[in-house]
């Protein structure tokens, strides 16, 4: 009997070994090729029992774990996952969930547009594109399109495989903004033509008024020349010269605007002397002109900052002024005075100003030469009267001294006392040198002198006990 196994026993993986017709097929033909053999039929009885054990544990390598996924898909559902990440939804942004669930995992299948929503309130949805899925890891990576509800941040995420529905209704939200977009444009077209349009229903107002009265204006006239009457010429014979009076009016009756008028009006030559004579405004003729109020201005476009300038140059008498040296100087020689003179200028004689009675009570002041010891030069530019307290020997002279000026001189001893005075340059009345105390606390000495055209000092000097 020829063998029959490759073209009707061997399982192709297309067979379906669930259906028991299948295997009723084989095992018919298995009948009909042994039943005539009885003899063999023990050893045929060990084969179908082979067969059998061998079909059925293909069913079990084949079927077991189909039905087992069967039995998880019917149990988990493979178009939709859950997610315990915590969300907050954001149309531009990626938000990631993980799927924490290993069957779901291993079911889900993540389309290219999916459904978010939560299991504890289906108001709070969304629809969004897919953009990575990791089916071992769980990481589910989206980018929601459109968001209705709360969008978060929440925990309890139910994601659903989108189907052409969400495709459709994300393009149909697309559709819709893109609507939206152009209804809005066209409601700014609108309204900036309702504007035109206001603008261009007033200028037709405006020029229907001008054509009515232009219309009543040439009535008018119809009318006055309809009642013309030839015999208003009048005919007069003088010196055989004749003569025609005329009396004949065709004048247009016009619209004349009103003052301030800014119109297109035709405007009358009264209107225009009006408007002439209110700009004139009773100028006197001199000054009635743009030209000549030019010239008297002297054609400076910057007339007022000139004149504010040349203000702020002037002396005030209402206010009090900050004037730098050159301009009191300048000050003074316009109003023929001179400035008060310090004491130093009065002790230097570096200038010539005014000397008050209070300046020359300072200038006669004593100057505080404070302790001196050593060398110590008397200064003319700094006063005539001084005072000293000897700390040490000293020798006195003097310096920068005007001729007939006069010079006062007061040393004090100090605690110590002993101290010496010398002079230099200083010249007194028959070589008498003046005598100095030398007690403690004590005036050392006072001298008096004069600075005489010779150029050196002369003066006497009193012992004080």
């Amino acid at each position: 009997m020829a063998r029959r196994y490759d073209q009707f026993y061997r399982v192709k993986p297309r067979d379906n070994l669930g259906d028991p017709e299948y295997w009723n097929r084989r095992f018919e033909d298995i009948d009909r090729r042994v039943s005539s053999n009885e003899d063999g039929l023990d050893s045929i009885g060990g084969l179908t029992a082979y067969v059998e054990g061998l079909a059925l544990n293909r069913l079990d390598l084949v079927l077991a774990p189909a039905l087992d996924k069967i039995t998880l898909v019917s149990e988990q559902g493979f178009l939709l996952a859950h997610s315990s990440s915590t969300v907050t939804l954001d149309v531009n942004t990626t938000q990631t969930f993980a799927i924490p669930d290993a069957a779901e995992r291993e079911l889900f299948a993540a389309s290219p547009y999916v459904t978010i929503t939560r299991q504890a309130n289906m108001a709070d949805y969304a629809f969004a594109q897919t953009v990575s899925y990791n089916k071992a890891s769980g990481q589910l990576i989206l980018r929601p399109i459109q968001i209705f509800g709360n969008a978060g941040p929440f925990n309890d995420w139910v994601i659903y495989v989108g189907t052409a529905i969400s495709q459709t209704v994300s393009q149909m939200l697309s559709d819709t903004k893109s609507a939206r977009d152009d209804a809005k444009s066209y409601r700014d077209s609108a309204v900036s033509n309702a504007t035109q349009t206001a603008s261009d229903k007033a200028a037709v107002t405006s020029m229907r008024t001008d054509a009515l009265a232009a219309r009543d204006a040439a009535a008018a006239s119809a009318a006055a020349a309809a009642l013309w009457d030839p015999s208003s010429y009048i005919a007069k014979q003088s010196a055989g010269t004749y003569t025609q009076t005329i009396t004949f009016s065709m004048s247009p009756v016009v619209p004349t605007p009103a003052a301030g008028d800014n119109s297109t009006k035709v405007a009358s030559t009264a209107f225009v002397a009006a408007a002439i004579n209110s700009l004139i405004n009773g100028a006197p003729g001199v000054l009635d002109t743009l030209k000549e109020l030019s010239d008297a201005l002297g054609g400076d476009a910057n007339y007022s900052a000139t004149i504010t300038a040349s203000l702020g140059n002037r002396v005030r008498f209402d206010a009090a002024q900050t004037l730098t040296g050159p301009q009191l100087t300048q000050v003074q020689a316009n109003i023929g005075l001179t400035r008060v003179a310090a004491a130093s200028e009065i002790w230097g004689n570096t200038t010539d100003n005014v000397v008050t009675v209070g300046k020359a009570w300072t200038a006669t002041n004593f100057v505080n030469l404070g302790n001196v010891t050593g060398a110590v030069v008397i200064n003319g530019n700094n006063g005539t009267r001084f005072y000293a307290t000897l700390i040490g020997n000293v020798t006195i002279s003097f310096t920068n001294f005007k001729n007939g000026q006069p010079a006062d001189l007061i040393l004090l001893q100090d605690a110590t006392g002993g101290r010496t005075v010398s002079w230099s340059g200083v010249y007194f009345p028959d070589a008498l040198v003046p005598q100095v105390t030398t007690s403690a606390g004590y005036i050392a000495v006072i001298f008096s002198g004069i600075f005489t055209p010779y150029g050196w000092m002369t003066g006497a000097g009193w012992k004080i006990y």
